[in-house]
């Protein structure tokens, strides 16, 4: 207790239990205020000035003050949580305030333990996985969590109030019969006073669904001894029960699975006691499960011979060995059956389940057939050497036939060049001889006139006719050398496959010079745009025979009955020690289905009506064989296809390969060039 002067503040006297609240003594209060001895936290000086001057008025205004919670510090410097009572008399004529004092630190510090016990009580409750219940004397829920909302699938204020089975849509015990209220985990602790564990059940929801739990329950007794509460808990295992239904139907599906197996299976159990076998080793091997009580019984009843079985026990032993606890087998035996055949089977074995499954293959019928087999493999042996035979003479045959068939190829190109030319060479050899002719009749006539004498008039015209008829002989005979010059030389390269140095262009020029006269009697005209100054070193032959084919290739196919069009022969440098050719025409095009095929030997559109199907494949073998170098085809949507080549200038080193060898590269000629 402590008298306080109610005008400043100031202690007027304070008993003991107050300065041994405070730790101070009598004479360190008295004559101060509380400020002044440091009775209230430091860091605290507003908020404690505020409550000073509230409790003050307070106690002016009303007289009194009753148990106004404060901190206060001890001199120690330890704070304590004081409960504070006043009362307002008159002393003197003065004011004095009576205090009372009290120390309330234990009990807040209980009270908060307890509140933050209770919180993290409700804490657990409220976010434990299992729905948890909580039931009155009379079994109506008085609490729950939110778990129990999702697995009951009710609503908290559904349940609150209520006993469960009659908001439940359903419950069900593991038989799949409805629950009785009495049997029910809470009901039965309620009136048994004693916990019960692990009830499964089954929680209908409200979609039909069906939700298992484990139900534990456990009573609450007050201080009498009586049952109050009873605290429910359901953990949700339906994953367990779905996986314990799916493992008792995979065991079914098992068992069926062995059973009706088409292979005979026999199981022994742990320590081989009992077997059980399916259904095709009864039908296969006949011998009763039942006899089957021991390995020794299997042995003796399928291997009666002693001798055998011992034979045949030492080499299942031996891979028993080798298996090293992994599954064992196959051994053929020679097992004798329920229905007294001895079957020739391959039996194995593997652990399972602690016993052991034995499965036996019945080897009779593939025995037969491989000796039928071999049999029938020594007979074909000789078939087959007899054949190959008649093969190998067949394919020499073929052989010779393709050899000649591209050697036609070739001279059938050469041979229409050779036409061509000679049709060319008729003009101007006729022209020479018609100028030769009438030469001579003028030289007769020039001698009739120096017989009668010769006029100045009658030499210079006859001059005159010589000048011009020279000329025309010059003019004519320079023409017939140049197609024959040029053909000489095509002919020389496409005969004898010759490597030498040459320009491009000159070679593209010689070939141009020797189609056109062909080509002029199908309205095409040839145009050739390679450039000068590409010196090659390669094989102008192959080179030729391959412009040739594909011109000749267009002109039958991409304009077909003399239509007539343009095909060009274009060319250029190509990165470092390339060129490019490229054989184009204007015409129908090639079918998209073609393309894939087109260099395939004896490919062509033309069967029957003198196309061979092998133009086209030499062209390959000559490109990518001789020349070192490759080629493609392509036909846009819009008309026309195109020959696009790249060779090496200087062609490998290796000699010219036969345009012969059918058998390597593709070619074809197809319809559309």
């Amino acid at each position: 207790m402590a008298l306080v002067d109610g005008r400043d503040g100031r202690y007027i006297d304070v008993n003991q239990p107050w300065v041994a609240l405070l730790g101070l003594s009598r004479e360190e209060l008295i004559g101060r205020t509380t400020p002044e001895v440091n009775l209230w936290p430091q860091g605290e000086a507003e908020a404690q000035a505020r409550i000073r001057l509230e409790m003050r008025k307070h106690l002016l205004l009303r007289g009194r003050i009753d148990g106004r919670e404060v901190r206060l510090v001890r001199a120690d410097g330890m704070a304590i949580d004081c409960t504070m009572s006043a009362r307002m008399v008159e002393t003197g004529g003065r004011p004095v305030g009576l205090w009372l004092i009290r120390d309330v630190t234990e009990s807040r510090k209980a009270q908060r333990a307890l509140s933050q016990s209770e919180q993290r009580l409700k804490m657990i409750f409220d976010t434990a996985a299992e729905a948890i219940t909580v039931h009155d004397a009379r079994g109506l829920v008085i609490d729950c969590n939110d778990a129990a909302e999702r697995i009951l699938d009710l609503p908290r204020e559904r349940m609150l109030g209520r006993v469960l089975s009659d908001v439940v849509a359903g419950l069900f015990d593991e038989d799949g019969l409805p629950y009785d209220r009495a049997r029910l985990p809470d009901v039965l602790g309620m009136k048994t006073g004693r916990p019960s564990s692990n009830m499964v059940g089954a929680i209908q929801h409200r979609d039909g669904s069906l939700l298992w739990a484990s139900v534990n329950c456990r009573p609450l007794r007050d201080e009498h001894g009586r049952t109050s509460l009873v605290v429910a808990t359901f953990t949700d295992i339906t994953a367990l029960k779905e996986t314990e239904m799916a493992l008792r139907l995979s065991e079914g599906r098992l068992r069926r699975l062995f059973d009706h197996a088409p292979v005979p299976m026999l199981y022994f159990d742990t320590g081989m006691r009992q077997s059980q076998a399916n259904v095709a080793w009864r039908r296969a091997v006949g011998l009763d499960p039942g006899s089957l009580t021991s390995e020794e019984a299997f042995y003796r009843l399928g291997f009666p011979d002693a001798q055998y079985r011992a034979l045949l026990r030492e080499r299942w032993n031996g891979l028993v060995a080798v298996a090293d606890g992994e599954d064992v087998g196959p051994l053929e035996a020679d097992v004798h059956c329920g229905d007294g055949k001895v079957r020739t089977m391959a039996i194995s074995s593997g652990q399972l389940d602690g016993g052991f499954i034995f499965s036996a293959h019945d080897l009779s019928e593939r025995k037969l057939v491989e000796v039928e087999l071999a049999e029938l493999n020594t007979s074909l042996e000789k078939r087959v050497e007899q054949r190959t035979v008649e093969l190998t003479a067949a394919l020499a045959n073929l052989k010779r036939t393709q050899t000649e068939l591209v050697r036609s190829e070739k001279l059938s190109s050469l041979g229409s060049m050779v036409a061509g030319i000679a049709h060319e060479l008729n003009t101007p050899i006729g022209n020479a001889m018609m100028v030769a002719t009438t030469l001579l009749e003028r030289h007769r006539h020039f001698q009739d006139q120096v017989a009668i004498g010769l006029r100045r008039s009658v030499l210079e015209d006859f001059l005159a006719t010589l000048r011009e008829a020279c000329q025309v002989l010059e003019r004519n005979l320079r023409r017939s050398a140049e197609l024959i010059a040029s053909f000489k030389q095509v002919a020389v390269d496409q005969t004898s496959h010759l490597r030498r140095r040459f320009d491009l262009m000159e070679v593209v020029r010689e070939i141009t010079m020797a189609l056109r006269p062909t080509l002029r009697s199908s309205a095409v005209s040839l145009v050739d745009e390679v450039p000068t100054g590409l010196v090659m070193d390669s094989f102008p032959g192959p080179l030729g025979q391959v412009l040739i084919n594909l011109v000749n290739n267009a002109v039958l196919h991409a304009y077909p009955g003399g239509s007539g069009g343009k095909v060009t022969i274009s060319g250029g440098p190509r990165g470092e020690g390339q060129v490019w050719l490229r054989v184009a025409d204007e015409g129908r095009g090639i079918p998209a289905e073609h393309l894939g095929k087109i260099f395939d030997p004896f490919f062509t559109t033309r069967l029957g009506q003198g196309g061979s199907g092998l133009g086209l494949h030499i062209t390959f073998a000559l490109v990518t064989g001789v020349l070192g170098g490759t080629i493609g085809v392509g036909s846009p949507p819009g008309g026309g296809a195109h020959f696009d080549i790249v060779i090496p200038r200087l062609a490998p080193p290796s000699g010219p390969a036969p345009a012969s060898s059918i058998g390597s590269g593709r070619g074809a000629q197809v319809a559309g060039g």
